[in-house]
């Protein structure tokens, strides 16, 4: 059986609930890249959780391999681009453009990263 159809004014009131729910996903997805940033490469995982923090992500988050990758590869590269995790934060670039930035960027020096993140 089909689904109802909305109204209009209930169509459109979703369809405002989606882009708020996905720019709160957004700002979400910014403040755990930053966070994963600070304590990637730290052993504070290793110390508090008895776990190395791909693995932690792996069992506490339940992130599949390439999710995990991903994060933990942005992380670590945008810890040199702050000018790119700070747009972000603010919403002035989307996940997706990151994340292309980002797995482009790892193959980079830290200086040619900041250099690419002055532009």
């Amino acid at each position: 059986m089909p689904a109802p159809v909305p109204s209009l004014a209930d169509g459109a009131a979703k369809l405002a609930s989606v882009v708020e729910c996905f720019e709160a996903s957004e700002r979400f997805l910014a403040r755990t890249v930053r966070l994963l940033g600070e304590v990637i490469g730290s052993g504070v995982c290793e110390a508090v959780e008895g776990l190395p923090l791909d693995t932690f992500l792996t069992n506490v988050c339940r992130l599949i391999g390439s999710d995990r990758a991903t994060l933990l590869t942005s992380a670590d590269v945008l810890r040199d681009m702050p000018q790119l995790i700070t747009l972000f934060e603010a919403g002035e670039v989307s996940w997706g453009q990151v994340r292309n930035i980002c797995l482009q960027a790892a193959k980079l020096s830290r200086a040619d990263r900041a250099t690419l993140d002055g532009r």
